[in-house]
């Protein structure tokens, strides 16, 4: 019975001569395009592998040239980018289920082998390697994610509260090492009554995995004992089928100092705009005032004399608040 599927490249490992031509044989009932190369030690089989790149390897655990147990160590290496299908007998079964154990794709009893059986297992380890490399690949891309994130990300126990990962953002911002962040409890993060104002709001509003608790303003604590003001914004997940809050922080302390800066300096500048609007309109005013009054031809001379010495004494108070003034707009810089 032939059964066309993509062309499939496998290397099998086998010193048995009869071993060996069974399977091919049973290999060739199934798979039409399937490319058979055979080694007979383990030395062939790390040669091959440093050449070429397999679909699968067919991996007898008894070879002449390494031990079993060095043989399941390595081919649990080679399991990473390649499956490993391995032969034993009766006698290696138990030796198997810890290859298994190991990382091993599967295991075939060489006196029950037949040729569908022999199919079945080949496309299950080729599939299942295939499936669990795209779960590795997209762990690591969620690691990548995860740790490349500028703000803290916290993993958290939801029933116990305990950290179960961070991110490196939150070693840094916080300054705990991952182990000292696995002691700790989730209060240790924050100022005083936050962490039970935090608990009252995830209650009155529960996160779910859809929805997230909104943003909110919360006093924490970083190991030095500094204090920071960090945006907090939970949602609840599922880590290893463990109900846990995904928590993020940022820190925005540097931006609410900002944001106090520049409301002070709003608040000088208005008072300056006041000062200008009032302030410096008397002694202008008076100045107006007593150069219309100059301009009468009617004013003895005792009058004029004494208007221009209140020109003079209106116009340097007149200059003194323009300092004034002026040092008010240095200081807000």
């Amino acid at each position: 019975m032939h059964i066309n599927k993509s062309h499939l490249n496998i290397l099998a490992v086998e010193d048995n001569d009869g071993d060996f031509f069974l399977v091919e044989d049973f290999i060739s009932d199934y798979f039409v395009n399937a490319s058979l190369t055979r080694v007979a030690n383990f030395e062939g089989l790390k040669s091959k592998i440093q050449n070429s790149n397999y679909d699968l390897i067919l991996l007898d655990l008894s070879l002449p040239d390494i031990s079993k147990d060095d043989l399941i160590t390595e081919a649990s290496e080679i399991n990473e980018s390649m499956p490993v299908l391995t032969f034993t007998g009766y006698e290696d079964i138990e030796f198997a289920s810890k290859a298994i154990a190991m990382g091993i794709s599967d295991y075939l009893l060489k006196d029950e082998i037949t040729p569908h059986y022999l199919y079945k297992s080949i496309l299950y380890a080729v599939e299942r390697h295939t499936y669990l490399k795209s779960i590795r690949e997209s762990q690591k891309k969620y690691e990548n994610i995860f740790n490349s994130s500028p703000e803290p990300i916290l993993i958290v126990n939801k029933d116990s509260h305990r950290f179960t990962e961070v991110n490196n953002a939150a070693t840094e911002i916080f300054g705990f090492s991952r182990e000292e962040f696995g002691a700790l409890h989730l209060s240790e993060l924050f100022v005083e009554d936050e962490y039970f104002r935090l608990i009252k709001q995830l209650v009155q509003s529960p996160c779910t995995k859809l929805e997230s608790l909104d943003c909110n303003e919360y006093l924490q604590l970083t190991k030095s004992k500094r204090q920071i003001v960090s945006e907090v914004s939970v949602k609840e997940i599922l880590v290893k089928n463990i109900p846990s809050y995904l928590i993020l922080c940022v820190d925005i302390t540097e931006k609410k100092k900002s944001t106090e800066t520049i409301k002070n300096q709003n608040e000088r500048l208005k008072n300056i705009a006041w000062t200008q609007s009032h302030v410096v309109r008397a002694p202008l005013a008076r100045i107006l005032g007593i150069i219309d009054m100059l301009e009468q031809e009617n004013l003895n001379e005792i009058d004029r004399n004494e208007m221009q010495k209140n020109i003079v004494t209106s116009a340097k108070e007149l200059d003194q608040i323009i300092r004034d003034i002026v040092q008010k707009t240095q200081s807000i810089e």
